[in-house]
């Protein structure tokens, strides 16, 4: 019963994985468009979802992290400790922390409540530890990934874990981009669907008939 459980709740994942291919396919293309971070912050999402960011300023001490708890550890986490996905904040030369930080003036008051909030949140497996997640901000040499908007919203936890250095985040209306994520085809994304779908009827079809026999 345990395994019949476990078949009917994989295929059920796989089914649902599929949607979100899908839902994505429909909105992204091959070929990615480039498009600025600024224009991302004011919630400009173009048509095709698939992008490359430019003029893009990564917060990465600003970083937050998942990982995996390995079994009988203590739960404390390390410089060694592998993470699972890292969201990183990033911002554009125009918004008011970058232009703050370039005006040479701003004093440590201004300069913190200019970020007080940002407008594009980065996912990515992209740092395998803790102690690898940079230390400094940084321009990414190339931020290409799929806007994940149409089939996700930023995590409840995440966004209170992102409200520590950004109180006015907006989990609602913040960018989300998976980096280096690239759109299946059609073909794919209906494929996964199906496989899905049939896999958990099949076993429930086979239950029954095995329970009526």
């Amino acid at each position: 019963m345990r395994l019949k459980l476990i078949l009917i709740g994989a295929g059920c994942v796989v089914a649902y994985l599929g949607w979100q291919e899908l839902t994505l396919a429909r909105h992204a293309k091959a070929d990615p468009v480039e498009v600025s971070a600024a224009d991302l912050e004011s919630g400009k999402i173009p048509e095709n979802c698939h992008v490359i960011v430019k003029d893009a300023l990564a917060l990465y001490p600003a970083s937050v992290y998942h990982y995996k708890k390995k079994k009988y550890s203590s739960g404390e986490t390390n410089d060694s400790t592998r993470t699972t996905d890292v969201l990183y904040p990033v911002i554009s030369m125009n918004h008011p922390f970058s232009k703050a930080m370039a005006s040479g003036t701003a004093d440590d008051k201004e300069i913190e409540s200019a970020l007080s909030s940002v407008g594009i949140i980065v996912k990515t497996n992209r740092f395998s530890t803790i102690g690898s997640i940079p230390k400094k901000m940084d321009s990414p040499a190339k931020l290409q990934g799929l806007v994940l908007n149409h089939i996700e919203k930023l995590d409840s936890k995440d966004a209170n874990l992102l409200r520590s250095s950004f109180p006015r985040l907006d989990a609602e209306k913040v960018v989300i981009i998976e980096e280096s994520r690239t759109p299946k085809s059609l073909g794919s994304a209906i494929g996964m669907m199906a496989g899905g779908a049939l896999l958990s009827l099949g076993v429930v079809v086979f239950s029954l008939r095995k329970a009526a026999a």
